[in-house]
């Protein structure tokens, strides 16, 4: 299905998002032909046995029904592309972690918020879709590893002032399952890497700095 959205990266992007692991296998020729062109083709290399043991071709001859005007259409900008949107993203926010970090040894809540928050979200409409389809194509998703549907509320609860230990618990979990994560999904893109990088970088940072029996969460925590 890639091969039709190439116009459409965006969709593209939504849809291997959405499909899990069992979409992943190699279909065969007859899974495949779901898709108007893959039965056509099918067909093309039919063939029926005779009483005589010999072999003709299922279809004699191929008459075109209906042929669609192309129309020209405006590829989408470069620096629109997720591909490049979620990079520059990613590069923005871990220079911003990394420098506030190495400054004055700070983490922003509110940054993990939306991070954490949004990959949740994302999370939970994945597990939505995973239990209402019947076609079994948006299973187990391994990028619910890395977007997890428990950041919400989990980021908001370990996030907390007198959180305590639990927000370096937290952050540590999440870098295993976001490790993991990267290596087990297999989305076309750089989606894949670019988003699980971002978060880990933001757990390794979280981590660092609750772990340390000397922090003063007052003083270090901005807002």
């Amino acid at each position: 299905m890639n091969e039709y959205l190439t116009e459409k990266p965006w969709y593209q992007l939504g849809m291997n998002l959405a499909l899990g692991s069992p979409s992943d296998k190699q279909t065969d020729g007859w899974q495949a032909m779901y898709l108007p062109d893959q039965l056509a083709g099918q067909l093309r290399h039919a063939t029926i046995r005779q009483s005589d043991g010999s072999m003709i071709p299922l279809l004699q001859s191929e008459q075109t029904l209906f042929m669609p005007q192309e129309k020209v259409k405006q590829p989408l900008a470069f620096i629109a592309r997720p591909n490049v949107v979620f990079t520059l993203f990613g590069i923005i926010v871990t220079v911003f972690s990394i420098g506030r970090f190495v400054s004055g040894r700070k983490v922003d809540r509110w940054l993990d918020h939306i991070l954490f928050g949004a990959s949740g979200l994302i999370g939970w409409f994945l597990i939505v879709l995973w239990h209402i389809r019947d076609d079994g194509v948006t299973a187990w998703n391994p990028t619910l590893l890395y977007l997890m549907p428990l950041h919400i509320p989990l980021v908001f609860w370990a996030t907390r002032r007198n959180a305590g230990a639990f927000r370096a618990l937290y952050f540590a979990v999440a870098a295993l399952l976001i490790l993991g994560g990267m290596v087990l999904s297999n989305i076309p893109g750089w989606f894949d890497v670019t988003c699980p990088v971002m978060l880990l970088v933001r757990c390794l940072i979280n981590y660092s700095l609750y772990s340390s029996p000397s922090h003063q969460w007052t003083r270090m925590y901005s807002h």
